[in-house]
């Protein structure tokens, strides 16, 4: 399995109802951000920069806090990371 083989996704579009998170598989990804899903690469700057996913967004799990503003309250999240395990916790923060 490839790093970008496990997304988890984030749905925060009904805001009387915590986010709805699932795994969701590549192909599901690409549609949803044609949908307008963001795409959140919560890995570290080096393993960004050996590569990532097109389209994808890149904010380190260390600094998602921060950052979290930036992103559309009312957007669908696509988190990822390499093993699964920051991707989880970064859903969970969203």
């Amino acid at each position: 399995m490839r790093w970008w083989d496990r997304l988890t996704r984030t749905d925060s579009s009904d805001s009387t109802t915590p986010a709805a998170r699932s795994r969701v598989d590549v192909r599901t990804a690409a549609d949803l951000q044609r949908d307008g899903a963001v795409l959140v690469d919560v890995r570290e700057q080096q393993e960004w920069s050996a590569g990532h996913a097109p389209k994808a967004r890149h904010l380190p799990l260390g600094r998602l806090g921060e950052a979290q503003r930036t992103l559309r309250p009312d957007a669908t999240l696509l988190t990822i990371c390499r093993s699964g395990a920051r991707s989880a916790r970064a859903a969970r923060t969203l």
